[in-house]
């Protein structure tokens, strides 16, 4: 038994729109890598690229539809201390609720924070959401990640590359 031409031409004409449809929704959901801002490529996994850093200012990478910008306040943010000297930063993050911190050293193990995250209220600092203190310190090379979980998935990624400055 034949099959009818007219089923094989519907059903290439739909494979190819499900194929169609789901390379647009691929290119719709762009990887930290190819991500860009107003202060360049976002940080990404393993600091390839680290968190862009302008100033004191840093963005994070984030969980679709959040934004998460830091002022660091330390002596030189584009060269932050590998020596285990607390480095506050003051973090604005859209999203809703309370964020936990997460710290990761390289070499992937979860680290405390010096203090915080705690809740400010009204400051100078211009960024979109809620503004929180948080106090951190990196004590070896390499790439750290500072992780803030808000609610629901709600979250936010700095990326820190820490050389040794000596």
């Amino acid at each position: 038994m034949g099959m009818n031409p007219g089923i094989g031409i519907r059903l290439t004409a739909i494979t190819a729109a499900a194929i169609s449809l789901t390379a647009c929704t691929a290119a719709e959901q762009p990887t930290p890598q190819t991500s860009s801002s107003e202060f360049g490529l976002l940080g990404a996994d393993g600091c390839s690229p680290p968190s862009p850093i302008v100033g004191s200012e840093v963005q994070a990478t984030t969980s679709p539809g959040i934004t998460a910008y830091g002022l660091l306040f330390t002596a030189s943010p584009t060269s932050l201390p590998g020596d285990g000297t607390t480095i506050k930063m003051v973090v604005r993050m859209t999203g809703v609720g309370f964020i936990a911190g997460h710290l990761v050293s390289p070499d992937g193990r979860e680290r405390p924070l010096d203090w915080g995250p705690e809740l400010h209220g009204d400051s100078t600092y211009r960024r979109p959401g809620a503004e929180w203190g948080i106090g951190f310190s990196f004590d070896e090379v390499g790439c750290w990640q500072l992780r803030l979980d808000g609610g629901h998935s709600d979250n936010a990624t700095f990326w820190f590359e820490i050389g040794d400055h000596r």
